[in-house]
This record gives C-alpha cells, sequence and structure tokens, in this order.
C-alpha cells in the first residue's frame, strides 16, 4: 500500500470517527479506548467515502493550481493588473479577459466531471489551446 494510500486512510479515519489512526505493517489501525486495534469491515466501509472525498477535494485544487498557472503563462498577475488598470490598450484588456475567462470555464467543466479522478488534468485536451 503507497504511502499517498495510507495517508488518506489515516486522514478519513481521523475525520470519520474523531480518533487517532496509525499503520504497522502495512495495516491501518485504529485507537479505541486507549488501544490500537484494525478496523472492522464496517468503518472501513464507512471511511471509503471519506477517502473519495479527501481525493476529490485534493484533484479540485490541483486543477485550480493548473488553471492559475495556464492564465499566468500569458497573463502573469502584473500583466492582469496593469490591464484593468488601463494601462494596456482595450485589445489587450480584452484579450486578458477572454484568456482568463476560458480557463474559468474549462475549470468548471473539469470540476463537473464524473471521472475527475481518473483523468489527468494537467492534458492540454481539458483546456484551451492557443497558437
Amino acid at each position: 500500500m503507497s504511502n499517498e494510500t495510507l495517508s488518506l486512510k489515516i486522514q478519513a479515519v481521523n475525520s470519520t470517527f474523531q480518533t487517532g489512526a496509525a499503520t504497522k505493517n502495512g495495516e491501518l489501525l485504529i485507537e479505541d479506548n486507549g488501544k490500537w486495534r484494525e478496523l472492522t469491515v464496517d468503518e472501513f466501509t464507512s471511511i471509503s467515502e471519506s477517502i473519495h472525498d479527501l481525493k476529490r477535494s485534493s484533484i479540485e485544487g490541483l486543477a485550480a493550481k493548473e488553471c492559475t498557472s495556464r492564465i499566468e503563462r500569458k497573463w502573469d498577475s502584473t500583466g492582469q493588473l496593469n490591464a484593468s488598470l488601463g494601462i494596456y490598450d482595450e485589445n489587450d484588456l480584452s484579450d486578458c479577459r477572454m484568456h482568463i475567462s476560458v480557463h474559468r470555464e474549462a475549470l468548471e467543466k473539469i470540476l463537473l466531471r464524473d471521472d475527475l479522478l481518473e483523468i489527468d488534468i494537467t492534458d492540454d485536451q481539458y483546456w484551451p489551446v492557443f497558437e
């Protein structure tokens, strides 16, 4: 079992049962009255949804960072600020707004996908490509 998977399981136990969790020899343990024991089948089933939610939340954060990164490849924060302050001409302001808008729309579509946990959010196929 990978460290990432174990970490997610520990987080899920902590959030679901509000108790400690640990691993021993790759097995997940839960704290119960000051002692450690393996999870029951029902407890393991209960944390499965939490694990899914934690994974989804993590991917959503990565997708937002990817969106920001793609926007900033053309319009960094200084360029965006300058455009909004009118330092650039109307064409540049319009280009900046459009660039941000299409990337945010792409992000919204990505976040609505049922297969969000299975796709590579850094793949160009999910984002606008400008030549």
